[in-house]
Protein backbone atom coordinates (compact mmCIF):
# COMPACT_ATOMS: atom_id res chain seq x y z
CA UNK A 1 0.00 0.00 0.00
CA UNK A 2 2.91 2.27 0.76
CA UNK A 3 4.08 1.62 -2.78
CA UNK A 4 0.83 2.85 -4.38
CA UNK A 5 0.42 5.78 -2.33
CA UNK A 6 4.13 6.82 -3.82
CA UNK A 7 3.58 5.97 -7.26
CA UNK A 8 0.31 8.60 -6.77
CA UNK A 9 2.52 11.16 -5.21
CA UNK A 10 5.15 11.38 -8.16
CA UNK A 11 2.10 11.19 -10.58
CA UNK A 12 0.78 14.07 -9.21
CA UNK A 13 4.07 15.86 -8.94
CA UNK A 14 4.42 15.67 -12.42
CA UNK A 15 1.17 16.47 -13.64
CA UNK A 16 1.85 19.63 -11.64
CA UNK A 17 5.27 20.61 -12.37
CA UNK A 18 6.54 22.11 -15.55
CA UNK A 19 10.11 22.29 -17.69
CA UNK A 20 9.82 26.06 -16.01
CA UNK A 21 10.16 24.66 -12.42
CA UNK A 22 12.32 21.86 -13.37
CA UNK A 23 14.98 24.79 -14.37
CA UNK A 24 14.21 27.06 -11.27
CA UNK A 25 14.95 23.77 -9.30
CA UNK A 26 18.34 23.46 -11.56
CA UNK A 27 19.39 27.18 -10.40
CA UNK A 28 18.67 27.31 -7.20
CA UNK A 29 20.75 23.99 -6.77
CA UNK A 30 23.47 25.63 -8.53
CA UNK A 31 23.02 29.01 -6.47
CA UNK A 32 23.27 26.87 -3.27
CA UNK A 33 26.21 24.92 -4.72
CA UNK A 34 28.48 28.12 -5.52
CA UNK A 35 27.36 29.99 -2.13
CA UNK A 36 28.52 26.48 0.17
CA UNK A 37 32.18 26.22 -2.45
CA UNK A 38 32.57 30.28 -1.61
CA UNK A 39 31.77 30.14 2.03
CA UNK A 40 33.28 27.52 2.90
CA UNK A 41 35.25 26.76 5.83
CA UNK A 42 37.68 24.41 7.02
CA UNK A 43 38.62 23.71 10.58
CA UNK A 44 41.98 22.26 10.84
CA UNK A 45 45.20 21.77 13.11
CA UNK A 46 48.15 23.83 11.75
CA UNK A 47 51.46 24.44 13.17
CA UNK A 48 52.39 28.19 13.89
CA UNK A 49 55.44 29.92 15.56
CA UNK A 50 55.22 33.12 17.08
CA UNK A 51 57.61 35.49 19.02
CA UNK A 52 57.00 36.38 22.27
CA UNK A 53 56.72 40.17 22.88
CA UNK A 54 56.04 42.20 26.74
CA UNK A 55 52.67 42.11 27.67
CA UNK A 56 52.72 46.06 27.87
CA UNK A 57 51.70 47.75 24.03
CA UNK A 58 53.95 50.57 24.95
CA UNK A 59 57.10 47.89 25.28
CA UNK A 60 56.02 45.78 22.87
CA UNK A 61 59.35 45.71 21.00
CA UNK A 62 61.13 44.24 24.34
CA UNK A 63 62.44 41.05 24.93
CA UNK A 64 60.87 39.11 27.65
CA UNK A 65 62.42 38.66 31.29
CA UNK A 66 64.46 35.89 32.34
CA UNK A 67 62.17 34.74 34.73
CA UNK A 68 59.44 35.05 32.56
CA UNK A 69 60.55 33.30 29.66
CA UNK A 70 61.31 30.51 31.92
CA UNK A 71 57.71 29.79 32.51
CA UNK A 72 57.08 28.28 29.02
CA UNK A 73 57.31 24.58 28.61
CA UNK A 74 56.57 21.78 25.54
CA UNK A 75 53.01 20.11 26.13
CA UNK A 76 51.60 23.32 27.91
CA UNK A 77 48.12 23.87 26.47
CA UNK A 78 44.69 26.18 25.91
CA UNK A 79 41.23 24.52 26.58
CA UNK A 80 38.11 26.27 25.42
CA UNK A 81 35.07 26.44 26.95
CA UNK A 82 34.20 22.31 26.37
CA UNK A 83 37.62 21.43 27.98
CA UNK A 84 38.73 21.03 24.09
CA UNK A 85 42.34 21.37 23.25
CA UNK A 86 43.15 24.70 20.90
CA UNK A 87 46.51 25.71 21.93
CA UNK A 88 49.57 23.33 22.47
CA UNK A 89 53.16 24.55 22.46
CA UNK A 90 55.07 21.98 20.87
CA UNK A 91 58.46 24.21 20.11
CA UNK A 92 60.36 26.31 21.88
CA UNK A 93 63.66 28.14 20.69
CA UNK A 94 64.91 30.96 22.91
CA UNK A 95 68.61 32.33 23.25
CA UNK A 96 69.44 35.12 25.97
CA UNK A 97 69.88 38.69 24.29
CA UNK A 98 71.27 40.37 27.04
CA UNK A 99 71.77 39.79 31.13
CA UNK A 100 67.95 40.11 31.67
CA UNK A 101 66.11 39.25 28.38
CA UNK A 102 65.59 36.20 26.04
CA UNK A 103 64.33 36.01 22.50
CA UNK A 104 61.61 33.54 22.87
CA UNK A 105 60.05 31.68 19.76
CA UNK A 106 57.20 29.50 20.19
CA UNK A 107 55.75 26.60 17.75
CA UNK A 108 51.95 26.10 18.64
CA UNK A 109 50.00 23.86 17.67
CA UNK A 110 46.16 25.82 17.10
CA UNK A 111 42.54 24.57 15.61
CA UNK A 112 42.42 27.22 12.97
CA UNK A 113 39.95 27.44 9.91
CA UNK A 114 40.89 27.80 6.36
CA UNK A 115 39.63 30.06 4.02
CA UNK A 116 39.29 28.93 0.52
CA UNK A 117 38.06 31.90 -0.84
CA UNK A 118 40.70 33.82 0.30
CA UNK A 119 43.47 31.09 0.86
CA UNK A 120 43.94 32.25 4.56
CA UNK A 121 43.80 30.56 7.72
CA UNK A 122 42.09 32.33 10.97
CA UNK A 123 42.26 31.36 14.90
CA UNK A 124 41.43 33.01 18.30
CA UNK A 125 39.33 35.37 16.08
CA UNK A 126 41.95 37.01 13.82
CA UNK A 127 44.16 35.61 10.47
CA UNK A 128 46.93 34.75 10.29
CA UNK A 129 49.64 37.02 8.67
CA UNK A 130 53.14 38.02 9.75
CA UNK A 131 53.15 39.99 12.30
CA UNK A 132 49.43 39.35 13.56
CA UNK A 133 49.59 40.33 17.51
CA UNK A 134 47.59 37.65 19.35
CA UNK A 135 47.11 36.80 23.05
CA UNK A 136 47.55 33.12 24.28
CA UNK A 137 46.22 31.80 27.60
CA UNK A 138 48.09 28.03 28.14
CA UNK A 139 47.47 26.86 31.79
CA UNK A 140 51.00 28.04 33.28
CA UNK A 141 51.32 31.67 31.55
CA UNK A 142 49.36 34.09 29.63
CA UNK A 143 51.81 35.91 27.17
CA UNK A 144 51.19 38.40 24.18
CA UNK A 145 53.33 37.13 20.51
CA UNK A 146 52.99 38.34 17.19
CA UNK A 147 53.30 35.28 14.47
CA UNK A 148 56.36 34.73 12.18
CA UNK A 149 55.56 31.88 10.26
CA UNK A 150 52.44 30.43 9.61
CA UNK A 151 51.54 27.66 6.65
CA UNK A 152 52.53 28.61 3.08
CA UNK A 153 54.58 31.50 4.72
CA UNK A 154 57.84 29.70 4.13
CA UNK A 155 57.52 30.59 -0.02
CA UNK A 156 57.33 34.35 0.78
CA UNK A 157 60.07 34.66 3.34
CA UNK A 158 62.90 34.75 1.15
CA UNK A 159 64.95 34.12 4.88
CA UNK A 160 67.99 32.39 4.22
CA UNK A 161 70.24 30.41 6.80
CA UNK A 162 74.00 30.42 6.38
CA UNK A 163 77.49 31.51 8.42
CA UNK A 164 79.57 34.34 9.12
CA UNK A 165 83.51 35.26 10.20
CA UNK A 166 83.29 38.58 12.57
CA UNK A 167 85.74 40.11 14.15
CA UNK A 168 84.76 42.55 17.04
CA UNK A 169 87.19 44.72 19.16
CA UNK A 170 86.44 45.14 22.90
CA UNK A 171 87.84 47.87 24.39
CA UNK A 172 89.53 48.46 28.28
CA UNK A 173 88.86 45.03 30.17
CA UNK A 174 90.08 44.17 33.08
CA UNK A 175 93.42 41.34 32.37
CA UNK A 176 90.86 38.52 34.24
CA UNK A 177 88.56 39.41 32.13
CA UNK A 178 90.28 39.36 28.90
CA UNK A 179 91.71 35.82 30.23
CA UNK A 180 89.06 34.49 30.22
CA UNK A 181 87.55 35.28 26.40
CA UNK A 182 88.78 31.85 24.97
CA UNK A 183 88.35 30.26 21.89
CA UNK A 184 86.10 26.97 21.90
CA UNK A 185 83.57 29.25 23.80
CA UNK A 186 79.77 28.80 22.48
CA UNK A 187 76.46 30.05 22.27
CA UNK A 188 73.50 27.91 22.16
CA UNK A 189 70.16 27.90 22.13
CA UNK A 190 67.66 25.90 23.97
CA UNK A 191 67.66 23.29 21.55
CA UNK A 192 71.08 22.99 21.93
CA UNK A 193 71.93 24.60 17.90
CA UNK A 194 75.10 26.58 17.53
CA UNK A 195 74.73 30.24 17.42
CA UNK A 196 78.15 31.19 17.58
CA UNK A 197 81.73 30.15 18.18
CA UNK A 198 84.90 31.95 19.40
CA UNK A 199 87.26 30.36 17.16
CA UNK A 200 90.37 33.56 17.95
CA UNK A 201 91.32 35.69 20.74
CA UNK A 202 93.93 38.61 19.95
CA UNK A 203 94.44 40.24 23.70
CA UNK A 204 96.88 43.28 23.57
CA UNK A 205 97.68 46.54 25.83
CA UNK A 206 94.63 49.13 25.65
CA UNK A 207 95.54 51.83 23.22
CA UNK A 208 94.63 55.08 24.66
CA UNK A 209 94.67 58.81 23.21
CA UNK A 210 96.62 61.35 26.06
CA UNK A 211 97.46 65.13 25.69
CA UNK A 212 101.13 66.66 26.11
CA UNK A 213 101.34 70.60 27.18
CA UNK A 214 101.58 71.32 24.05
CA UNK A 215 98.60 70.04 22.78
CA UNK A 216 99.64 66.78 20.83
CA UNK A 217 97.76 64.03 20.40
CA UNK A 218 99.86 60.54 21.30
CA UNK A 219 99.12 57.09 21.57
CA UNK A 220 99.55 54.89 24.29
CA UNK A 221 99.73 51.64 25.45
CA UNK A 222 97.72 51.05 29.00
CA UNK A 223 99.55 49.27 31.31
CA UNK A 224 96.74 47.38 33.39
CA UNK A 225 93.76 47.42 30.97
CA UNK A 226 93.63 45.10 27.84
CA UNK A 227 91.72 45.36 24.21
CA UNK A 228 90.53 42.25 22.69
CA UNK A 229 89.99 41.63 19.22
CA UNK A 230 87.82 38.17 19.17
CA UNK A 231 86.86 36.35 16.07
CA UNK A 232 83.32 34.85 16.32
CA UNK A 233 81.72 32.19 13.65
CA UNK A 234 78.08 33.30 13.52
CA UNK A 235 74.92 32.08 12.49
CA UNK A 236 73.56 34.66 10.06
CA UNK A 237 69.52 34.75 8.83
CA UNK A 238 69.08 37.06 5.38
CA UNK A 239 66.54 38.35 4.40
CA UNK A 240 66.64 40.56 0.73
CA UNK A 241 70.05 42.37 0.95
CA UNK A 242 70.16 42.68 5.14
CA UNK A 243 71.88 40.43 6.63
CA UNK A 244 71.56 39.89 10.64
CA UNK A 245 72.77 37.85 13.59
CA UNK A 246 70.69 36.88 17.05
CA UNK A 247 67.49 37.08 15.77
CA UNK A 248 67.45 40.85 14.69
CA UNK A 249 70.37 42.62 14.82
CA UNK A 250 72.18 43.80 11.74
CA UNK A 251 75.76 42.59 10.99
CA UNK A 252 77.33 45.92 9.86
CA UNK A 253 80.52 47.51 10.78
CA UNK A 254 79.68 49.80 14.31
CA UNK A 255 77.36 47.52 15.61
CA UNK A 256 77.41 45.86 19.15
CA UNK A 257 78.14 42.29 18.92
CA UNK A 258 76.14 40.48 22.49
CA UNK A 259 77.73 37.26 23.12
CA UNK A 260 76.63 36.36 26.27
CA UNK A 261 78.65 33.42 27.77
CA UNK A 262 78.91 31.96 31.00
CA UNK A 263 82.00 32.61 32.09
CA UNK A 264 82.63 36.24 31.40
CA UNK A 265 80.99 39.63 32.65
CA UNK A 266 82.50 42.67 31.47
CA UNK A 267 81.21 46.37 31.35
CA UNK A 268 79.15 46.15 28.48
CA UNK A 269 78.31 50.29 27.63
CA UNK A 270 80.16 53.28 27.64
CA UNK A 271 78.74 56.73 30.12
CA UNK A 272 78.43 59.92 29.06
CA UNK A 273 81.80 60.43 30.17
CA UNK A 274 83.64 57.81 27.97
CA UNK A 275 84.22 55.61 30.86
CA UNK A 276 83.53 52.22 30.48
CA UNK A 277 80.74 51.44 33.26
CA UNK A 278 80.85 48.09 35.33
CA UNK A 279 77.59 46.51 35.10
CA UNK A 280 77.08 43.46 36.97
CA UNK A 281 76.17 41.10 33.77
CA UNK A 282 77.53 38.36 31.96
CA UNK A 283 77.91 39.94 28.10
CA UNK A 284 80.33 41.16 26.10
CA UNK A 285 79.66 43.71 23.82
CA UNK A 286 82.35 44.63 21.42
CA UNK A 287 81.94 46.66 18.80
CA UNK A 288 82.37 44.65 15.23
CA UNK A 289 85.25 46.08 12.99
CA UNK A 290 84.99 43.38 10.33
CA UNK A 291 83.10 40.85 8.97
CA UNK A 292 83.18 37.92 5.75
CA UNK A 293 80.22 36.01 4.95
CA UNK A 294 78.85 34.08 1.76
CA UNK A 295 77.47 35.01 -0.88
CA UNK A 296 75.57 33.36 -3.94
CA UNK A 297 77.27 32.87 -7.09
CA UNK A 298 77.35 36.47 -9.11
CA UNK A 299 76.55 38.42 -6.64
CA UNK A 300 79.38 41.41 -4.78
CA UNK A 301 79.99 41.17 -1.52
CA UNK A 302 82.56 43.60 0.41
CA UNK A 303 85.70 42.31 1.83
CA UNK A 304 86.53 44.47 5.06
CA UNK A 305 89.55 45.32 6.74
CA UNK A 306 91.23 47.49 9.66
CA UNK A 307 94.08 49.54 9.15
CA UNK A 308 95.62 52.54 10.86
CA UNK A 309 96.08 55.89 9.41
CA UNK A 310 98.97 58.78 10.43
CA UNK A 311 97.93 59.06 13.99
CA UNK A 312 97.58 55.37 14.49
CA UNK A 313 94.19 55.25 14.60
CA UNK A 314 92.20 52.33 13.62
CA UNK A 315 89.72 53.02 10.80
CA UNK A 316 87.56 50.26 8.16
CA UNK A 317 88.35 49.43 4.80
CA UNK A 318 85.94 47.82 2.59
CA UNK A 319 86.94 46.60 -0.72
CA UNK A 320 84.44 45.05 -3.15
CA UNK A 321 85.12 41.82 -4.65
CA UNK A 322 83.45 38.78 -6.69
CA UNK A 323 83.49 35.60 -4.40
Amino acid sequence: MNKNVLRKILRSFRQHISAFDIGILVVGFICLLVFFLFFYRKSETITIRVKVTDQDVLYQRTEPTMWYANRFFVGDKELDALGRTITEIVGIDMFPVDSKHKAVYLDLKVKAVYDTRTKTYSTHGKTLMFGTPMRFNVSKVTFDGFVTEFPGSEKDAGVKIGKATVKALARNLEPSIASAITPGSKILDSNQLLLAEITDVTVTPAEKVTTTDAGDLLLRYDPLYKDALITVDIRTKTVGKDVYIFDNLPLKIGEPLPLHLENVSVPSNIDNRGIPSNLDTKNIFPIIVNFTYGLPAGRQGFRLGQSRDAMGFRYVEAHLQNP
